[in-house]
């Protein structure tokens, strides 16, 4: 009987501290790795990083109405979260539907397809170029190779160009500023 009382007691204080604890974690805890928001009027997409938000993708060109800036902004940023949450740390280029695009994919050398797609590119756009302007590459743009911890940040196979996206956000400054996510 004693046993049974105890036993009440301690779920009943379980009960009463468990929204305490829950209302005490961050609230960042939950949230997405990336998102769309937007600073000085330019949607980006953000990855959250402990050094915290560094922009990837700036929505700048709004040629075409069906996807707005926003909407783009949004929607590659989803497509990144899931792909990320999927285990994919390389952003590849490659051909899709005769289409250049830019891809998540496990590993460097594993092909762009239509499970795998981020953003597709305007016709006539070079995808490699499109890559490491949008990830603003700067040393690669230079003809410089980037190395972190020995492994690279960026590496051609089979002439697509991969990305170690993990390695380039451990590099990229973070914004300081405040963000609110978009769609959410």
């Amino acid at each position: 009987m004693k046993n049974r009382r105890l036993t009440r007691i301690g779920m009943g204080l379980a009960l009463a501290i468990a929204p305490l604890v829950a209302v005490a974690q961050p609230a960042e805890a939950g949230a997405d790795k990336y998102f769309c928001a937007e600073l000085g009027g330019i949607y980006r997409t953000f990855a959250r990083t402990p050094r915290g938000n560094v922009p990837m993708i700036s929505w700048v060109s709004n040629t075409n109405p069906e996807w707005p800036s926003r909407r783009r902004c949004i929607e590659v940023s989803k497509r990144f979260e899931r792909y990320y949450d999927n285990g994919m740390r390389y952003l590849g280029t490659g051909i899709v539907n005769n289409e250049s695009v830019l891809c998540a994919v496990r590993q460097q050398g594993n092909a762009c397809n239509e499970d795998n797609l981020l953003v597709t590119l305007s016709p006539g756009m070079d995808r490699h170029q499109a890559a490491q302007r949008l990830l603003d590459m700067r040393g690669l743009a230079a003809g410089r190779t980037l190395e972190l911890n020995g492994e690279q940040v960026a590496r051609t196979v089979n002439g697509e160009i991969y990305y170690n996206i993990d390695q380039w956000l451990n590099q990229m400054p973070a914004e300081e500023a405040t963000l609110t996510p978009e769609g959410e």
